[in-house]
């Protein structure tokens, strides 16, 4: 054990039994925190970092399905030692936990108050459950909940998965702990929350004075916010050391690996594009899709969107969760019926296109999903997945599907296999072979890569890079995550609440954003360089996006915006060019300076 550390890990082994014998999934793993340090463990999906601390807690499945061998110190005491009911008494009050999904680890018929006041009570025999339904309350509020003393009685499927995640951050510090472990906690969420989230860890982090283990895949997140940083490879730690040291000289190659597929705002890459010379494939005019939720409420998911996409050319489609833009795309393909509006696709208007038509129009039209796990049917095998779509149209599948393997750089090998046998990137590969299958002119990428690692993602952007170059696609990039829309994209519009507020080039939205959001989304990406501060201090915008069905008057994003003033709540502001160059349009009567040197530096706050 390391003089004066917290937590030592030494020569940790966890060992699951399997029909095909014993699968190490942590392979003599150390690790070591200091009091009031963060240590960030990285690696990819399946490394072994989750199973290590899992283990540390005792919350693996007891032998013979998982043995757990080695050494767990916490302040000199073994934890591997202590019999399961001593050791959740102890970690209950000394280690707290912050887990990936908040929707599954929060009890789905419990009230939240009642969840964050039971992790009082099982520590605290004698509180009073009113006192710790009181405690609770503060507990939000610090956490960061609106109004929780009326939304304290609510049930997890009434908040958002930004306010979940802060519930779960309220329960992790409720008993003070000594601790802190952050397992994956930012993963799934949009990167205004994610910053928020962050914000709420840090400073949890510093008013309790516990030290943090953040496990991550992310090493943007890691280069803000860790001390130290341990990689984790193959079940073992492959390279430790100080942050800024990791970053600038990393020794070990799969930390090299890690690092180099790093996406950044500050580094687009800029694609070649002459406007007008590729043919017009799609083109939105004042686009509108309204669903209703009840008698009395309808949801406005896109409210007036008109765009135009060429052959051979991405646009991205960027915004948080909530904004509408997989509404947008669905009614691109005729999957949700437009309420107005028009999408031409090859001069055809699809909107008011019968079946007859709109079935000749579907091989042209293909979509990638977010979840490739999801999206393939687990009972068929690669062969059958991707022969489906000629199948279904009658097209000739001698020899197709191993052509399809090939371009999308798969052996042939993996045809006979189902999805559960492949890996995640593997998967992903295998959907979009499937959605080239009939030979389309556009294709919808829905957060395509989201679910993926890092390096996984950069050879997938790679394989769409080439994909488009060789067949001349017309890419619809659906992305919250702007580091990644610069890294593909030829132009990028911003969306928020059903509406387009940013459309402009790549070097304009990245290098001069002119709309007050675009800022902020801009500002809450994590920069990956530990060594760099922002020059522009950092905009983390308060609250989350308006509920749809009641959106603002005037001004959509008047409500979380800094620069908002009275004309912003009578006066819709017009999608024009303001102050940049032609085609880059800004929906805002306060448009920021065009020139990202000189940036607003207070923090949005929540308006009534």
């Amino acid at each position: 054990m390391t003089v004066g550390a917290l937590l030592s890990i030494r020569e940790l082994v966890v060992e699951f039994r399997t029909r095909d014998g014993a699968v190490r999934a942590v392979d003599g793993l150390d690790l070591d925190v200091d009091p009031g340090e963060t240590v960030a463990v990285v690696g990819e999906s399946g490394a072994g970092k989750t199973v290590a601390m899992l283990a540390a807690l005792g919350l693996l499945p007891a032998p013979p399905e998982c043995t757990v061998r080695g050494q767990v110190l916490f302040d000199g005491r073994d934890l591997l030692t202590m019999g399961r009911k001593q050791l959740r008494q102890f970690c209950g009050r000394h280690i707290g936990m912050v887990f990936q999904d908040p929707m599954t680890s929060l009890h789905p018929s419990l009230r939240v108050v009642d969840q964050v006041a039971e992790a009082l009570l099982v520590h605290h025999k004698g509180m009073a459950t009113t006192k710790a339904r009181d405690r609770a309350v503060h507990l939000l509020a610090q956490a960061g909940i609106p109004r929780p003393d009326r939304r304290a009685n609510d049930y997890p499927h009434q908040w958002s998965g930004g306010l979940r995640q802060r519930a779960m951050v309220a329960m992790a510090i409720a008993n003070q702990p000594r601790l802190l472990i952050a397992d994956e906690p930012t993963t799934a969420l949009d990167v205004t929350i994610q910053a928020q989230i962050l914000e709420l860890l840090r400073s949890a982090r510093d008013q309790i004075g516990a030290a943090t283990i953040f496990i991550t895949h992310d090493l943007a997140v890691v280069a803000q916010l860790a001390d130290r940083v341990s990689v984790v490879f193959a079940g073992r730690v492959v390279e430790a050391g100080d942050v800024r040291d990791i970053f600038a000289s990393p020794t070990h190659e799969h930390t090299v690996r890690l690092l180099a597929a790093l996406p950044s705002p500050d580094r687009p890459t800029v694609r070649t594009r002459l406007d007008g010379a590729g043919p017009g494939v799609l083109r939105l005019d004042n686009l509108v899709t309204h669903y209703r939720r009840s008698r009395n409420s309808v949801v406005r998911a896109v409210d007036g969107v008109s765009l135009d996409l060429d052959a051979g050319e991405t646009l991205g489609l960027v915004g948080e969760s909530g904004c509408g833009k997989s509404t947008l795309a669905k009614t691109v393909l005729r999957l949700v019926d437009a309420t107005s509006g028009t999408v031409f696709f090859g001069g055809q208007n699809i909107t008011t296109a019968d079946r007859r038509a709109l079935r000749s129009l579907r091989p042209a039209l293909s979509m990638v999903f977010q979840d490739p796990y999801a999206s393939l049917n687990p009972r068929m095998t690669v062969e059958q997945i991707i022969a489906q779509p000629l199948r279904t149209f009658g097209r000739n599948r001698s020899g197709r599907v191993g052509e399809l393997l090939e371009m999308v750089g798969l052996p042939a090998r993996l045809a006979f296999r189902r999805p559960a046998a492949l890996s995640g990137g593997e998967r992903q590969r295998v959907a979009i072979a499937r959605a080239l299958a009939l030979s389309p002119r556009l294709l919808v990428l829905d957060e395509p890569v989201s679910s993926l690692d890092a390096s996984i993602r950069g050879h997938i952007i790679a394989l769409l890079n080439r994909l488009q170059r060789e067949l001349d696609l017309a890419y619809l990039f659906i992305t919250h995550d702007l580091a990644l829309a610069s890294q593909i994209c030829d132009r990028v519009a911003v969306m928020y609440l059903g509406k387009i507020v940013e459309i402009g080039s790549v070097a304009d939205i990245y290098s001069r954003p002119t709309h007050p959001y675009t800022r902020a989304l801009l500002s809450a990406i994590p920069v990956p360089d530990p060594a760099r501060d922002r020059p522009d201090g950092r905009i983390v915008l308060s609250g989350e996006v308006p509920d749809p069905a009641a959106p603002p008057s005037g001004c959509r994003f008047r409500t979380r915006c800094w620069k908002a003033t009275q004309i912003c709540a009578v006066e819709e502001p017009a999608l024009i060019q303001r102050s940049s160059g032609p085609g880059h349009l800004t929906a805002c009567v306060h448009p920021e300076p065009s020139d990202r040197s000189d940036p607003p530096r207070a923090a949005a706050v929540q308006r009534a």
